[in-house]
Formats: C-alpha cells, sequence, structure tokens
C-alpha cells in the first residue's frame, strides 16, 4: 500500500513539477520512493526464488546513483534560483532581441534577468531611447 500511495502522490506532484521547485523536488521524492520499493520487491522475489543474492546490493547501487542524480538537478535548479541566474527557459539574447524590436529603443546598455520564485521572473534594463525627452515626463 505504502507505494501506491506514495506512486500516487508523485502523480499529484508531476503536474506542478514542470514549473515549481518544490513541486519537482516532492514530486522526485515519492516517485524514486515508489520505484525504489517495487525494484526492492521484484528483486527480493527473485532473490528468493533464484538465490541470486547479488541483486541486493545491484539494486541499492541502482537506488543510490538514481536519487543522486535526481538530487542533482533539483539542486543546481535550487542554486540558480538563490543566486539569481538566468532562468534556464529564458534566453537573454532573445530578450534583448525583443527589445530592439521596438522602434523607440536605440541600444540596449545593461539588462539582468532573474527568477524572483520558481514561477516569477524579473527583468532590469537600461535603454537607450533615440529621443528621450518624449519618456522623461
Amino acid at each position: 500500500t505504502g507505494d501506491a500511495i506514495n506512486g500516487l502522490t508523485a502523480y499529484i506532484f508531476h503536474r506542478g513539477s514542470k514549473r515549481d521547485l518544490n513541486e519537482k523536488a516532492n514530486y522526485w521524492h515519492f516517485f524514486a520512493d515508489a520505484l525504489i520499493s517495487l525494484c526492492v520487491v521484484f528483486a527480493g522475489f527473485i532473490i528468493n526464488f533464484t538465490n541470486w543474492v547479488i541483486l541486493d546490493p545491484l539494486v541499492s547501487i541502482f537506488a543510490a546513483v538514481f536519487i543522486l542524480f535526481e538530487s542533482w538537478r533539483v539542486l543546481c535548479h535550487a542554486f540558480s534560483l538563490v543566486t539569481n541566474g538566468v532562468p534556464d527557459n529564458i534566453s537573454e539574447n532573445e530578450v534583448e532581441k525583443y527589445l530592439l524590436s521596438f522602434p523607440e529603443i536605440e541600444k540596449i546598455n545593461d539588462v539582468h534577468i532573474w527568477a524572483l520564485s520558481t514561477t516569477e521572473v524579473a527583468i532590469s534594463a537600461h535603454l537607450q531611447c533615440n529621443r528621450p525627452a518624449d519618456y522623461m515626463k
């Protein structure tokens, strides 16, 4: 029953795991719990019938590598968020190209893009306009 609950919980968190880091971490936690528990049960059955005891450490190594890999990805995302890195889904070049598409903007002197949270992004830009007096009212 624990596997079913972990699987169901992972399914619930999966929808939000694409946009929110907390939900992503929760999703991977519950998904890993369910997957590893199933692997342990299957390995137990196989060991019971075949006496292949080598499966026990192999499943443990698989579990450790899986958890390490997914934890590392969440940790890197969290580090980028904490250090005000540009979010992965935003191209600074595309933002600059978009801003320069406005006829009033002559030049971009400075752009900073950072995540306020896992779902909100901020931008600060120093834009040079072709007629600055029009914007100083």
